[in-house]
Protein backbone atom coordinates (compact mmCIF):
# COMPACT_ATOMS: atom_id res chain seq x y z
CA UNK A 1 0.00 0.00 0.00
CA UNK A 2 2.83 2.39 0.85
CA UNK A 3 4.53 1.56 -2.44
CA UNK A 4 1.39 2.27 -4.46
CA UNK A 5 0.79 5.49 -2.54
CA UNK A 6 4.34 6.60 -3.24
CA UNK A 7 3.94 5.90 -6.95
CA UNK A 8 0.73 7.91 -7.16
CA UNK A 9 2.19 10.92 -5.35
CA UNK A 10 5.40 10.92 -7.41
CA UNK A 11 4.12 9.80 -10.80
CA UNK A 12 6.12 12.41 -12.75
CA UNK A 13 9.32 11.49 -10.95
CA UNK A 14 8.66 7.79 -11.54
CA UNK A 15 8.00 8.24 -15.28
CA UNK A 16 11.15 10.32 -15.78
CA UNK A 17 13.30 7.88 -13.82
CA UNK A 18 11.86 4.94 -15.75
CA UNK A 19 12.72 6.64 -19.06
CA UNK A 20 16.24 7.37 -17.82
CA UNK A 21 16.55 3.75 -16.72
CA UNK A 22 15.60 2.46 -20.18
CA UNK A 23 18.00 4.93 -21.86
CA UNK A 24 20.78 3.86 -19.52
CA UNK A 25 20.11 0.18 -20.28
CA UNK A 26 20.16 0.63 -24.03
CA UNK A 27 23.31 2.83 -24.08
CA UNK A 28 25.45 0.95 -21.60
CA UNK A 29 24.19 -2.62 -22.12
CA UNK A 30 25.78 -3.75 -18.90
CA UNK A 31 24.11 -4.91 -15.72
CA UNK A 32 27.10 -3.90 -13.63
CA UNK A 33 27.19 -0.34 -14.94
CA UNK A 34 23.41 -0.15 -14.48
CA UNK A 35 23.75 -1.13 -10.85
CA UNK A 36 26.42 1.57 -10.29
CA UNK A 37 24.36 4.27 -11.97
CA UNK A 38 22.80 6.94 -9.69
CA UNK A 39 19.57 6.63 -11.67
CA UNK A 40 19.28 3.02 -10.48
CA UNK A 41 18.99 4.08 -6.86
CA UNK A 42 16.41 6.74 -7.63
CA UNK A 43 14.29 4.35 -9.69
CA UNK A 44 14.40 1.58 -7.09
CA UNK A 45 12.97 3.90 -4.50
CA UNK A 46 9.98 4.98 -6.59
CA UNK A 47 9.13 1.77 -8.46
CA UNK A 48 8.57 -1.71 -7.02
CA UNK A 49 10.32 -4.78 -8.33
CA UNK A 50 8.85 -6.73 -11.25
CA UNK A 51 7.60 -9.55 -9.03
CA UNK A 52 5.98 -7.21 -6.51
CA UNK A 53 4.49 -4.95 -9.19
CA UNK A 54 2.66 -7.94 -10.63
CA UNK A 55 0.78 -8.28 -7.36
CA UNK A 56 0.63 -4.69 -6.07
CA UNK A 57 -0.07 -2.81 -9.27
CA UNK A 58 -0.69 -4.84 -12.46
CA UNK A 59 -0.91 -1.70 -14.61
CA UNK A 60 2.69 -0.72 -13.79
CA UNK A 61 3.78 -4.27 -14.53
CA UNK A 62 2.08 -4.22 -17.93
CA UNK A 63 3.84 -0.98 -18.81
CA UNK A 64 7.36 -1.72 -17.62
CA UNK A 65 7.61 -5.52 -17.41
CA UNK A 66 9.45 -7.58 -19.99
CA UNK A 67 7.73 -9.82 -22.56
CA UNK A 68 7.90 -12.97 -20.44
CA UNK A 69 6.41 -11.22 -17.42
CA UNK A 70 3.60 -9.71 -19.49
CA UNK A 71 2.81 -13.17 -20.87
CA UNK A 72 2.70 -14.65 -17.36
CA UNK A 73 0.42 -11.84 -16.25
CA UNK A 74 -2.11 -12.34 -19.07
CA UNK A 75 -1.92 -16.14 -19.16
CA UNK A 76 -1.78 -17.01 -15.46
CA UNK A 77 -2.03 -14.24 -12.92
CA UNK A 78 -4.86 -12.14 -14.37
CA UNK A 79 -7.26 -15.08 -15.10
CA UNK A 80 -6.65 -16.53 -11.63
CA UNK A 81 -7.13 -13.12 -10.04
CA UNK A 82 -10.40 -12.47 -11.93
CA UNK A 83 -11.72 -15.96 -11.17
CA UNK A 84 -10.89 -15.59 -7.48
CA UNK A 85 -12.52 -12.16 -7.33
CA UNK A 86 -15.63 -13.45 -9.11
CA UNK A 87 -15.94 -16.42 -6.76
CA UNK A 88 -15.54 -14.22 -3.66
CA UNK A 89 -18.29 -11.96 -5.00
CA UNK A 90 -20.54 -14.98 -5.59
CA UNK A 91 -19.93 -16.27 -2.05
CA UNK A 92 -20.67 -12.92 -0.45
CA UNK A 93 -23.84 -12.41 -2.53
CA UNK A 94 -25.43 -15.87 -2.66
CA UNK A 95 -23.81 -17.89 0.15
CA UNK A 96 -21.66 -21.02 0.16
CA UNK A 97 -24.55 -23.44 0.79
CA UNK A 98 -26.57 -22.21 -2.20
CA UNK A 99 -23.57 -22.28 -4.55
CA UNK A 100 -22.63 -25.77 -3.37
CA UNK A 101 -26.16 -27.00 -4.02
CA UNK A 102 -26.23 -25.53 -7.54
CA UNK A 103 -22.79 -26.94 -8.36
CA UNK A 104 -23.63 -30.45 -7.11
CA UNK A 105 -26.97 -30.73 -8.92
CA UNK A 106 -25.67 -29.50 -12.27
CA UNK A 107 -22.45 -31.49 -12.02
CA UNK A 108 -24.55 -34.63 -11.48
CA UNK A 109 -26.68 -33.71 -14.51
CA UNK A 110 -23.59 -33.54 -16.68
CA UNK A 111 -22.22 -36.70 -15.08
CA UNK A 112 -25.09 -38.62 -16.70
CA UNK A 113 -22.66 -39.08 -19.60
CA UNK A 114 -20.89 -41.53 -17.26
CA UNK A 115 -23.75 -44.01 -17.77
CA UNK A 116 -24.27 -43.64 -21.54
CA UNK A 117 -21.76 -46.26 -22.68
CA UNK A 118 -22.47 -48.70 -19.79
CA UNK A 119 -26.21 -48.54 -20.55
CA UNK A 120 -25.57 -49.23 -24.23
CA UNK A 121 -23.25 -52.07 -23.24
CA UNK A 122 -25.94 -53.63 -21.02
CA UNK A 123 -28.62 -53.34 -23.70
CA UNK A 124 -26.36 -54.81 -26.38
CA UNK A 125 -24.20 -57.33 -24.56
CA UNK A 126 -26.24 -58.40 -21.52
CA UNK A 127 -29.89 -58.06 -22.57
CA UNK A 128 -29.41 -58.59 -26.32
CA UNK A 129 -31.57 -55.63 -27.41
CA UNK A 130 -31.29 -54.57 -31.06
CA UNK A 131 -30.63 -50.99 -32.15
CA UNK A 132 -34.19 -49.93 -33.11
CA UNK A 133 -35.73 -51.41 -29.97
CA UNK A 134 -32.95 -49.95 -27.85
CA UNK A 135 -33.67 -46.45 -29.21
CA UNK A 136 -37.37 -46.94 -28.36
CA UNK A 137 -36.64 -48.13 -24.82
CA UNK A 138 -34.14 -45.36 -24.15
CA UNK A 139 -36.72 -42.78 -25.25
CA UNK A 140 -38.62 -43.67 -22.05
CA UNK A 141 -35.87 -41.94 -20.08
CA UNK A 142 -36.91 -38.57 -21.56
CA UNK A 143 -40.50 -38.83 -20.28
CA UNK A 144 -39.74 -37.48 -16.75
CA UNK A 145 -38.03 -34.47 -18.32
CA UNK A 146 -41.03 -33.76 -20.56
CA UNK A 147 -43.37 -33.30 -17.58
CA UNK A 148 -41.16 -30.90 -15.62
CA UNK A 149 -43.95 -28.28 -15.36
CA UNK A 150 -45.87 -30.73 -13.13
CA UNK A 151 -42.99 -30.89 -10.65
CA UNK A 152 -42.63 -27.13 -10.74
CA UNK A 153 -46.35 -26.57 -10.23
CA UNK A 154 -46.39 -28.90 -7.22
CA UNK A 155 -43.26 -27.32 -5.73
CA UNK A 156 -44.74 -23.82 -6.01
CA UNK A 157 -48.27 -24.55 -4.80
CA UNK A 158 -48.05 -27.63 -2.58
CA UNK A 159 -45.42 -27.34 0.18
CA UNK A 160 -44.66 -30.56 2.02
CA UNK A 161 -44.02 -30.11 5.74
CA UNK A 162 -44.09 -26.32 5.11
CA UNK A 163 -41.20 -26.41 2.63
CA UNK A 164 -41.42 -25.68 -1.11
CA UNK A 165 -37.88 -26.75 -2.02
CA UNK A 166 -36.24 -28.81 0.76
CA UNK A 167 -38.97 -31.44 0.81
CA UNK A 168 -38.84 -32.04 -2.94
CA UNK A 169 -35.03 -32.23 -2.86
CA UNK A 170 -35.37 -34.89 -0.18
CA UNK A 171 -37.92 -36.84 -2.27
CA UNK A 172 -35.67 -36.63 -5.34
CA UNK A 173 -32.70 -37.94 -3.36
CA UNK A 174 -34.67 -40.88 -1.97
CA UNK A 175 -36.03 -41.80 -5.42
CA UNK A 176 -32.56 -41.64 -6.97
CA UNK A 177 -30.90 -43.75 -4.28
CA UNK A 178 -33.63 -46.38 -4.43
CA UNK A 179 -33.68 -46.67 -8.21
CA UNK A 180 -29.90 -46.91 -8.67
CA UNK A 181 -29.60 -49.42 -5.85
CA UNK A 182 -32.26 -51.55 -7.56
CA UNK A 183 -30.59 -51.20 -10.98
CA UNK A 184 -27.24 -52.35 -9.58
CA UNK A 185 -28.91 -55.60 -8.47
CA UNK A 186 -31.51 -56.21 -11.22
CA UNK A 187 -29.93 -54.82 -14.41
CA UNK A 188 -29.50 -58.29 -15.96
CA UNK A 189 -33.00 -59.63 -15.26
CA UNK A 190 -35.22 -58.06 -17.93
CA UNK A 191 -34.99 -55.24 -20.44
CA UNK A 192 -38.26 -53.67 -19.31
CA UNK A 193 -37.35 -53.82 -15.63
CA UNK A 194 -33.99 -52.26 -16.45
CA UNK A 195 -35.63 -49.46 -18.47
CA UNK A 196 -38.30 -48.70 -15.86
CA UNK A 197 -35.71 -48.42 -13.09
CA UNK A 198 -33.58 -46.09 -15.23
CA UNK A 199 -36.67 -43.97 -15.94
CA UNK A 200 -37.33 -43.65 -12.20
CA UNK A 201 -33.74 -42.53 -11.73
CA UNK A 202 -34.23 -40.00 -14.52
CA UNK A 203 -37.28 -38.66 -12.65
CA UNK A 204 -35.07 -38.04 -9.63
CA UNK A 205 -32.73 -35.87 -11.70
CA UNK A 206 -35.63 -34.01 -13.34
CA UNK A 207 -37.21 -33.12 -9.98
CA UNK A 208 -33.86 -31.93 -8.62
CA UNK A 209 -33.34 -29.83 -11.75
CA UNK A 210 -36.72 -28.10 -11.36
CA UNK A 211 -36.15 -27.34 -7.68
CA UNK A 212 -32.66 -25.94 -8.19
CA UNK A 213 -33.80 -23.88 -11.19
CA UNK A 214 -36.40 -22.26 -8.91
CA UNK A 215 -33.74 -21.59 -6.27
CA UNK A 216 -31.54 -19.97 -8.94
CA UNK A 217 -34.42 -17.67 -9.93
CA UNK A 218 -34.99 -16.67 -6.30
CA UNK A 219 -31.29 -16.05 -5.66
CA UNK A 220 -30.86 -14.02 -8.86
CA UNK A 221 -33.19 -11.34 -7.44
CA UNK A 222 -30.44 -10.38 -4.99
CA UNK A 223 -28.44 -8.95 -7.91
CA UNK A 224 -30.90 -8.02 -10.72
CA UNK A 225 -28.33 -7.01 -13.35
CA UNK A 226 -25.68 -9.75 -13.13
CA UNK A 227 -27.08 -12.31 -10.68
CA UNK A 228 -28.92 -14.44 -13.23
CA UNK A 229 -25.98 -14.47 -15.65
CA UNK A 230 -23.45 -15.37 -12.97
CA UNK A 231 -25.58 -18.18 -11.54
CA UNK A 232 -26.42 -19.63 -14.95
CA UNK A 233 -22.74 -19.49 -15.91
CA UNK A 234 -21.86 -21.38 -12.74
CA UNK A 235 -24.60 -23.92 -13.49
CA UNK A 236 -23.42 -24.63 -17.01
CA UNK A 237 -19.75 -24.72 -16.07
CA UNK A 238 -20.61 -27.33 -13.43
CA UNK A 239 -22.70 -29.26 -15.96
CA UNK A 240 -19.88 -29.17 -18.49
CA UNK A 241 -17.35 -30.31 -15.90
CA UNK A 242 -19.63 -33.19 -14.97
CA UNK A 243 -20.09 -34.11 -18.63
CA UNK A 244 -16.34 -34.15 -19.30
CA UNK A 245 -15.66 -36.20 -16.16
CA UNK A 246 -18.44 -38.67 -16.91
CA UNK A 247 -17.46 -39.04 -20.55
CA UNK A 248 -13.83 -39.76 -19.66
CA UNK A 249 -14.69 -42.27 -16.93
CA UNK A 250 -17.68 -43.95 -18.55
CA UNK A 251 -15.77 -45.81 -21.24
CA UNK A 252 -13.17 -47.11 -18.79
CA UNK A 253 -15.80 -48.31 -16.32
CA UNK A 254 -17.84 -49.95 -19.09
CA UNK A 255 -14.87 -52.10 -20.12
CA UNK A 256 -13.15 -52.78 -16.78
CA UNK A 257 -15.67 -52.59 -13.92
CA UNK A 258 -18.65 -54.72 -13.01
CA UNK A 259 -21.89 -53.18 -14.31
CA UNK A 260 -23.50 -53.20 -10.88
CA UNK A 261 -20.66 -51.13 -9.41
CA UNK A 262 -21.24 -48.49 -12.09
CA UNK A 263 -24.72 -47.73 -10.76
CA UNK A 264 -23.42 -47.68 -7.20
CA UNK A 265 -21.05 -44.91 -8.30
CA UNK A 266 -23.95 -43.13 -10.04
CA UNK A 267 -25.88 -43.21 -6.73
CA UNK A 268 -23.36 -40.76 -5.23
CA UNK A 269 -25.29 -37.93 -6.93
CA UNK A 270 -28.65 -38.62 -5.19
CA UNK A 271 -26.78 -39.18 -1.91
CA UNK A 272 -25.22 -35.71 -2.16
CA UNK A 273 -28.61 -34.22 -3.02
CA UNK A 274 -30.11 -35.88 0.07
CA UNK A 275 -27.35 -34.39 2.19
CA UNK A 276 -27.93 -30.91 0.75
CA UNK A 277 -31.66 -31.21 1.50
CA UNK A 278 -30.77 -31.28 5.20
CA UNK A 279 -28.19 -28.48 4.94
CA UNK A 280 -30.19 -26.07 2.73
CA UNK A 281 -31.89 -23.27 4.66
CA UNK A 282 -35.40 -22.34 3.57
CA UNK A 283 -38.02 -20.16 5.22
CA UNK A 284 -41.02 -22.19 6.29
CA UNK A 285 -44.12 -21.58 4.18
CA UNK A 286 -47.47 -20.45 5.56
CA UNK A 287 -49.39 -22.13 2.74
CA UNK A 288 -51.54 -25.07 3.72
CA UNK A 289 -51.59 -28.19 1.61
CA UNK A 290 -54.82 -28.68 -0.29
CA UNK A 291 -56.72 -27.64 -3.41
CA UNK A 292 -56.94 -23.93 -2.64
CA UNK A 293 -53.19 -23.17 -3.11
CA UNK A 294 -53.24 -25.12 -6.38
CA UNK A 295 -56.18 -23.07 -7.70
CA UNK A 296 -54.45 -19.84 -6.72
CA UNK A 297 -51.24 -20.95 -8.42
CA UNK A 298 -53.13 -21.69 -11.64
CA UNK A 299 -54.70 -18.22 -11.55
CA UNK A 300 -51.27 -16.68 -10.91
CA UNK A 301 -49.85 -18.50 -13.93
CA UNK A 302 -52.76 -17.30 -16.07
CA UNK A 303 -52.11 -13.69 -15.03
CA UNK A 304 -48.43 -14.22 -15.84
CA UNK A 305 -49.14 -15.59 -19.32
CA UNK A 306 -51.22 -12.51 -20.15
CA UNK A 307 -48.13 -10.31 -19.84
CA UNK A 308 -46.87 -9.61 -23.41
CA UNK A 309 -43.27 -9.87 -22.20
CA UNK A 310 -43.88 -13.51 -21.24
CA UNK A 311 -45.89 -14.91 -24.13
CA UNK A 312 -43.87 -13.13 -26.80
CA UNK A 313 -40.55 -14.46 -25.53
CA UNK A 314 -42.06 -17.93 -25.08
CA UNK A 315 -43.25 -17.74 -28.69
CA UNK A 316 -39.78 -16.72 -29.86
CA UNK A 317 -38.23 -19.78 -28.21
CA UNK A 318 -40.86 -22.13 -29.64
CA UNK A 319 -40.79 -20.75 -33.19
CA UNK A 320 -37.03 -20.44 -33.61
CA UNK A 321 -36.56 -23.98 -32.31
CA UNK A 322 -39.36 -25.53 -34.36
CA UNK A 323 -38.35 -24.08 -37.74
CA UNK A 324 -34.83 -25.56 -37.55
CA UNK A 325 -34.61 -29.23 -38.67
CA UNK A 326 -32.22 -31.51 -36.81
CA UNK A 327 -30.40 -34.51 -38.31
CA UNK A 328 -28.92 -36.22 -35.26
CA UNK A 329 -29.49 -39.84 -36.31
CA UNK A 330 -28.69 -39.20 -39.97
CA UNK A 331 -25.44 -37.43 -39.06
CA UNK A 332 -24.44 -40.29 -36.73
CA UNK A 333 -25.13 -42.88 -39.46
CA UNK A 334 -23.16 -40.81 -41.96
CA UNK A 335 -20.16 -40.56 -39.66
CA UNK A 336 -20.16 -44.29 -38.92
CA UNK A 337 -21.11 -45.72 -42.34
CA UNK A 338 -19.62 -43.21 -44.75
CA UNK A 339 -16.71 -41.67 -42.83
CA UNK A 340 -15.89 -44.91 -40.92
CA UNK A 341 -15.38 -43.07 -37.66
CA UNK A 342 -15.04 -45.29 -34.60
CA UNK A 343 -17.25 -45.16 -31.53
CA UNK A 344 -14.15 -44.28 -29.51
CA UNK A 345 -13.67 -41.12 -31.56
CA UNK A 346 -17.37 -40.27 -31.36
CA UNK A 347 -17.19 -40.72 -27.58
CA UNK A 348 -14.29 -38.29 -27.57
CA UNK A 349 -16.48 -35.85 -29.52
CA UNK A 350 -19.03 -36.04 -26.68
CA UNK A 351 -16.32 -34.93 -24.26
CA UNK A 352 -15.38 -32.13 -26.68
CA UNK A 353 -18.99 -30.90 -26.70
CA UNK A 354 -19.05 -30.61 -22.92
CA UNK A 355 -15.62 -28.97 -22.85
CA UNK A 356 -16.63 -26.30 -25.34
CA UNK A 357 -19.89 -25.89 -23.46
CA UNK A 358 -17.74 -24.69 -20.56
CA UNK A 359 -15.84 -22.41 -22.95
CA UNK A 360 -19.08 -20.95 -24.30
CA UNK A 361 -20.31 -20.26 -20.76
CA UNK A 362 -17.07 -18.45 -19.93
CA UNK A 363 -17.16 -16.44 -23.16
CA UNK A 364 -20.73 -15.28 -22.50
CA UNK A 365 -20.04 -14.33 -18.90
CA UNK A 366 -16.84 -12.49 -19.85
CA UNK A 367 -17.82 -10.62 -23.01
CA UNK A 368 -21.52 -10.71 -23.91
CA UNK A 369 -23.65 -10.60 -20.78
CA UNK A 370 -24.02 -6.80 -20.97
CA UNK A 371 -25.34 -6.71 -24.55
CA UNK A 372 -29.00 -6.13 -25.25
CA UNK A 373 -30.90 -9.39 -25.60
CA UNK A 374 -32.07 -8.69 -29.14
CA UNK A 375 -28.47 -8.23 -30.25
CA UNK A 376 -27.36 -11.41 -28.43
CA UNK A 377 -30.05 -13.56 -30.08
CA UNK A 378 -29.33 -11.98 -33.47
CA UNK A 379 -25.70 -13.00 -33.06
CA UNK A 380 -26.91 -16.48 -32.07
CA UNK A 381 -28.96 -16.94 -35.25
CA UNK A 382 -26.12 -15.69 -37.46
CA UNK A 383 -23.47 -17.74 -35.63
CA UNK A 384 -25.51 -20.95 -35.78
CA UNK A 385 -26.18 -20.36 -39.47
CA UNK A 386 -22.46 -19.96 -40.13
CA UNK A 387 -21.78 -23.15 -38.16
CA UNK A 388 -23.67 -25.04 -40.88
CA UNK A 389 -21.00 -24.22 -43.46
CA UNK A 390 -18.59 -26.84 -42.07
CA UNK A 391 -21.08 -29.75 -42.35
CA UNK A 392 -22.02 -28.58 -45.86
CA UNK A 393 -18.37 -28.72 -46.93
CA UNK A 394 -17.99 -32.14 -45.27
CA UNK A 395 -21.03 -33.94 -46.69
CA UNK A 396 -20.57 -32.40 -50.15
CA UNK A 397 -17.03 -33.76 -50.30
CA UNK A 398 -15.38 -30.36 -50.81
CA UNK A 399 -13.36 -30.59 -47.60
CA UNK A 400 -11.99 -33.98 -48.67
CA UNK A 401 -11.01 -32.56 -52.07
CA UNK A 402 -9.15 -29.79 -50.25
CA UNK A 403 -7.23 -32.39 -48.24
CA UNK A 404 -8.92 -31.75 -44.87
CA UNK A 405 -9.40 -34.83 -42.69
CA UNK A 406 -13.03 -35.75 -41.86
CA UNK A 407 -12.04 -36.05 -38.18
CA UNK A 408 -10.86 -32.44 -38.17
CA UNK A 409 -14.10 -31.32 -39.81
CA UNK A 410 -16.27 -33.23 -37.32
CA UNK A 411 -14.22 -32.00 -34.37
CA UNK A 412 -14.39 -28.38 -35.58
CA UNK A 413 -18.11 -28.62 -36.31
CA UNK A 414 -18.99 -29.87 -32.82
CA UNK A 415 -16.60 -27.48 -31.08
CA UNK A 416 -17.82 -24.37 -32.92
CA UNK A 417 -21.50 -25.25 -32.71
CA UNK A 418 -21.32 -26.13 -29.00
CA UNK A 419 -19.54 -22.85 -28.17
CA UNK A 420 -21.82 -20.65 -30.28
CA UNK A 421 -24.99 -22.38 -29.10
CA UNK A 422 -23.96 -22.03 -25.47
CA UNK A 423 -22.60 -18.48 -25.54
CA UNK A 424 -25.34 -16.90 -27.68
CA UNK A 425 -28.38 -19.13 -27.33
CA UNK A 426 -28.67 -21.46 -24.32
CA UNK A 427 -27.23 -19.24 -21.61
CA UNK A 428 -28.97 -16.01 -22.71
CA UNK A 429 -32.30 -17.88 -22.89
CA UNK A 430 -31.93 -19.24 -19.37
CA UNK A 431 -30.68 -15.90 -18.01
CA UNK A 432 -33.67 -14.06 -19.45
CA UNK A 433 -36.12 -16.78 -18.38
CA UNK A 434 -34.82 -16.50 -14.82
CA UNK A 435 -35.45 -12.75 -14.93
CA UNK A 436 -39.03 -12.97 -16.26
CA UNK A 437 -40.25 -15.40 -13.58
CA UNK A 438 -42.41 -13.49 -11.06
CA UNK A 439 -42.52 -14.29 -7.39
CA UNK A 440 -44.49 -17.35 -6.34
CA UNK A 441 -44.45 -19.24 -9.67
CA UNK A 442 -40.68 -19.56 -10.21
CA UNK A 443 -40.52 -23.35 -10.52
CA UNK A 444 -43.69 -23.63 -12.61
CA UNK A 445 -42.81 -20.97 -15.17
CA UNK A 446 -39.11 -21.86 -15.49
CA UNK A 447 -39.98 -25.54 -15.99
CA UNK A 448 -42.61 -24.61 -18.56
CA UNK A 449 -40.09 -22.57 -20.55
CA UNK A 450 -37.63 -25.48 -20.39
CA UNK A 451 -40.26 -28.00 -21.49
CA UNK A 452 -41.37 -25.87 -24.43
CA UNK A 453 -37.75 -25.56 -25.51
CA UNK A 454 -37.12 -29.31 -25.16
CA UNK A 455 -40.31 -30.33 -26.93
CA UNK A 456 -39.79 -27.99 -29.88
CA UNK A 457 -36.17 -29.13 -30.25
CA UNK A 458 -36.45 -32.89 -29.73
CA UNK A 459 -40.02 -33.53 -30.82
CA UNK A 460 -40.61 -30.99 -33.60
CA UNK A 461 -37.02 -30.39 -34.75
CA UNK A 462 -36.02 -34.07 -34.88
CA UNK A 463 -39.21 -35.18 -36.67
CA UNK A 464 -38.95 -32.24 -39.05
CA UNK A 465 -35.41 -33.31 -39.89
CA UNK A 466 -36.47 -36.95 -40.34
CA UNK A 467 -39.23 -35.81 -42.71
CA UNK A 468 -36.78 -33.81 -44.84
CA UNK A 469 -34.36 -36.74 -44.90
CA UNK A 470 -37.19 -38.93 -46.22
CA UNK A 471 -38.23 -36.34 -48.83
CA UNK A 472 -34.69 -35.94 -50.19
CA UNK A 473 -33.94 -39.69 -49.88
CA UNK A 474 -31.03 -39.31 -47.47
CA UNK A 475 -30.41 -42.72 -45.93
CA UNK A 476 -27.77 -45.39 -45.55
CA UNK A 477 -25.50 -45.52 -48.63
CA UNK A 478 -27.50 -42.61 -50.15
CA UNK A 479 -25.97 -39.38 -48.86
CA UNK A 480 -25.70 -37.45 -52.14
CA UNK A 481 -28.40 -34.97 -51.09
CA UNK A 482 -27.24 -34.57 -47.49
CA UNK A 483 -25.76 -31.14 -48.29
CA UNK A 484 -29.28 -29.95 -49.18
CA UNK A 485 -30.46 -30.72 -45.64
CA UNK A 486 -27.69 -28.66 -44.05
CA UNK A 487 -28.36 -25.84 -46.52
CA UNK A 488 -32.00 -25.96 -45.43
CA UNK A 489 -30.86 -25.76 -41.83
CA UNK A 490 -28.65 -22.78 -42.67
CA UNK A 491 -31.61 -20.91 -44.20
CA UNK A 492 -33.80 -21.81 -41.22
CA UNK A 493 -31.43 -20.05 -38.82
CA UNK A 494 -31.48 -16.97 -41.08
CA UNK A 495 -35.30 -17.01 -41.13
CA UNK A 496 -35.23 -16.99 -37.33
CA UNK A 497 -33.90 -13.40 -37.49
CA UNK A 498 -37.42 -12.33 -38.52
CA UNK A 499 -38.68 -13.10 -35.00
CA UNK A 500 -36.08 -11.13 -33.01
CA UNK A 501 -38.71 -8.45 -32.36
CA UNK A 502 -40.36 -10.90 -29.91
CA UNK A 503 -37.34 -10.71 -27.58
CA UNK A 504 -37.49 -8.03 -24.84
CA UNK A 505 -35.43 -4.96 -25.71
CA UNK A 506 -34.40 -4.05 -22.17
CA UNK A 507 -34.22 -5.53 -18.71
CA UNK A 508 -37.56 -7.04 -17.60
CA UNK A 509 -37.19 -6.61 -13.82
CA UNK A 510 -39.39 -3.51 -13.62
CA UNK A 511 -42.37 -5.21 -15.28
CA UNK A 512 -41.86 -8.45 -13.36
CA UNK A 513 -41.61 -6.63 -10.02
CA UNK A 514 -44.89 -4.85 -10.78
CA UNK A 515 -46.51 -8.18 -11.71
CA UNK A 516 -45.25 -9.76 -8.48
CA UNK A 517 -46.78 -6.93 -6.46
CA UNK A 518 -50.11 -7.39 -8.26
CA UNK A 519 -50.11 -11.14 -7.60
CA UNK A 520 -49.37 -10.54 -3.91
CA UNK A 521 -52.06 -7.86 -3.62
CA UNK A 522 -54.62 -10.27 -5.09
CA UNK A 523 -53.54 -12.99 -2.66
CA UNK A 524 -52.56 -15.42 -5.44
CA UNK A 525 -48.99 -16.08 -4.32
CA UNK A 526 -47.22 -16.26 -1.00
CA UNK A 527 -45.64 -13.03 0.23
CA UNK A 528 -41.88 -13.70 0.29
CA UNK A 529 -40.29 -10.34 -0.52
CA UNK A 530 -41.14 -7.14 1.35
CA UNK A 531 -42.74 -4.16 -0.39
CA UNK A 532 -39.47 -2.27 -0.04
CA UNK A 533 -37.57 -5.11 -1.75
CA UNK A 534 -40.06 -5.29 -4.62
CA UNK A 535 -39.90 -1.52 -5.11
CA UNK A 536 -36.10 -1.73 -5.09
CA UNK A 537 -36.24 -4.51 -7.73
CA UNK A 538 -38.47 -2.35 -9.91
CA UNK A 539 -36.19 0.68 -9.53
CA UNK A 540 -33.00 -1.31 -10.21
CA UNK A 541 -34.61 -3.00 -13.20
CA UNK A 542 -35.22 0.41 -14.80
CA UNK A 543 -31.70 1.58 -13.98
CA UNK A 544 -30.19 -1.66 -15.29
CA UNK A 545 -31.93 -1.20 -18.65
CA UNK A 546 -30.46 2.30 -18.94
CA UNK A 547 -27.02 1.08 -17.84
CA UNK A 548 -27.06 -1.79 -20.35
CA UNK A 549 -27.88 0.68 -23.12
CA UNK A 550 -25.09 3.04 -22.05
CA UNK A 551 -22.55 0.19 -21.94
CA UNK A 552 -23.60 -0.97 -25.37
Amino acid sequence: SASISSERSNSDEFNSSARELRDSTSSQGSNSELQNSPDRGQSSQSAPSASSSMILNPNIHLKYGNTCERFLYHAIYNPIYELTTWWKMMLSTFGATNLTLITIVYFCQGFRSFMLLPIQSIYNGVLGVEGDEQQFLRSWLTIPWSIKPIYGFLSDSYPIMNYHRKSYMFIAGIIGLTSYAAVSLLYATDKYVFTILLTIGSMSQAIADVVVDAIVVELARKEPLTGSGNLQSLSWIALGAGGVSGGLLGGFFADNVDKGIIFVVAAIGPALLLMMAFVYRETRSDLKSGCDPIKKNMKALWHTFKLPLIYRFMGFIAITNAIVPLFTDVAYAYRVDELKLSNTFLGFILVVQYAFLILGSSVYNRFFRNLRYQKIFSLAQVGLALSCIGPILLVSGLSTQWGISPKIMVFTDEAVRSSVDQAFRNLPVLVLVAKVCPEGVEASLFALFASISNLTVFLVGENYGAFLAHIFDVRKDHYDNFWILYTWQFLSFIVGLMFIFMVPRGEPQAEIAKLSKDLIDEGLVEHKESEVQLAEMERRGTEDSLERGQRE
